[in-house]
This record gives C-alpha cells, sequence and structure tokens, in this order.
C-alpha cells in the first residue's frame, strides 16, 4: 500500500518537471516590468487617496453649510463642498490611467511585444505575407526548423517568395518558409 502511494505521488511529479516554460525572460527585463508595474500602482494610490480627502473636505463643507445660519456663507460652504466633492470623484476615476498600456511603455512597445515580433507554426503555416508584415532585411532573428530543436540567431539577408537567407559567423544558411517553426526578432 506504501508503494502505490509513493507511485501515485511521485509520477505526476516526474511528469510535470519535464514541462519548459514558453517564454523566458532575462532577471533584468522582469526587475524592470515589477518596477514599473509598483511604480504605477504607487501613483495610482497617491491620486486615489487624494481624490478621497477631496471627497472628504467636501462633504464636511457640505455638512458645514448646513449648520451655518448665514445664508451667504451657508451658499459658499455649499458652492465649495460640492466643488471639492466633484474633484474628488474625477480624480478618484481618473486615478485608473496608471493601470493603461501607455504607462507600461517597455513591456508593451515592439520590442518586449512577443505577439508583434514572431511569427510561430502555431498560427498556421509561415507565408510571404506573413514575413513581409513584420520583419525587413537586416533584422536581428531566430529561426528555428521543423527538422531540429536547434535555433539559430543571425540577420536577415533576403526575404524572397519560398525562403528567407539569413547570415550567421559570416555564413549565410537558407531556410524555407514551409519548414519553419518559428522566426522571432531579438533585441540587437
Amino acid at each position: 500500500m506504501k508503494n502505490l502511494l509513493y507511485i501515485l505521488l511521485f509520477v505526476p511529479l516526474l511528469g510535470y518537471c519535464q514541462l519548459t516554460p514558453k517564454f523566458q525572460y532575462d532577471s533584468s527585463q522582469t526587475a524592470q516590468i515589477q518596477n514599473e508595474i509598483i511604480n504605477n500602482l504607487d501613483n495610482h494610490h497617491k491620486q486615489f487617496k487624494n481624490g478621497m480627502y477631496f471627497q472628504a473636505s467636501g462633504l464636511l463643507l457640505s455638512i458645514a453649510s448646513n449648520l451655518v445660519e448665514d445664508n451667504k456663507l451657508k451658499n459658499s460652504f455649499a458652492i465649495a463642498g460640492t466643488s471639492l466633492n466633484l474633484l474628488g470623484i474625477f480624480n478618484i476615476l481618473d486615478s485608473q490611467k496608471w493601470f493603461s498600456k501607455n504607462n507600461y511603455s517597455s513591456f508593451y512597445s515592439d520590442e518586449f511585444n512577443p505577439k508583434s515580433n514572431e511569427i510561430n507554426i502555431k498560427n498556421g503555416s509561415i507565408s510571404l505575407n506573413d514575413v513581409n508584415s513584420i520583419f525587413n532585411e537586416k533584422d536581428l532573428v531566430e529561426v528555428q526548423t521543423i527538422h531540429g530543436s536547434v535555433v539559430m540567431t543571425g540577420e536577415i539577408k533576403t526575404i524572397a517568395y519560398n525562403r528567407i537567407e539569413i547570415e550567421s559567423d559570416d555564413r549565410i544558411f537558407t531556410f524555407y518558409l514551409s519548414e519553419l517553426v518559428f522566426i522571432r526578432r531579438v533585441k540587437k
């Protein structure tokens, strides 16, 4: 019974340990992305907190306007309270801007966006139109073919109707589009 328990525990772990991640980011890029997220969260919280302070002070002024006997002062307090309350609401709503893609520039830029820099066979066959829409000659790319697991890095020299030619280590290699597993741009 004990052996059966060990088998049921360790056999799934062996299969799980063989999984490989799809994307591997270097630690400096991960740290940069984490810092951007933390900074944007801090900015959001600061702006949201300021909006709450404006709303609270507007509420206090509105309450004070009801307690004041003088009509002129009562109207001034009510207008100021309503204005601060509206300012607080707009400030709170505007604090959501820190979560937009525009504030994560390095993560969503073309350099780090794998969708705009990669074509793979999972999307169907790789065609000349796909390659021409993303890559240009002299782009630094990684290429893998269906014939092996080796990934070659080099500069695109030629994009032809059925192949691309890549220069690596002063040698030119020809890769046919029908045999590519993926082609992706890499940073220089």
